[in-house]
């Protein structure tokens, strides 16, 4: 049942069960962007989109 888990797997990448992660910092945390490094103070909370992760053609081919 190789395709009926490939199908499940990308119908689930496509349309996830939750759409957003939130998560805490418990400590600092320094970044390295393109425009300098940034820092996350201890205590601050990240935001991420699943859904749009999953949709990001740097990462996925277009469908």
């Amino acid at each position: 049942m190789p395709y009926l888990d490939a199908l499940v797997n990308e119908m689930l990448r496509l349309y996830p069960t939750i759409s957003t992660t939130a998560r805490l910092f418990a400590k600092p945390v320094e970044l390295t962007t393109s425009r300098g490094p940034v820092t996350i103070p201890a205590g601050a909370h990240l935001y991420s989109s699943i859904y749009l992760r999953h949709r990001d053609e740097r990462i996925w081919d277009p469908m």
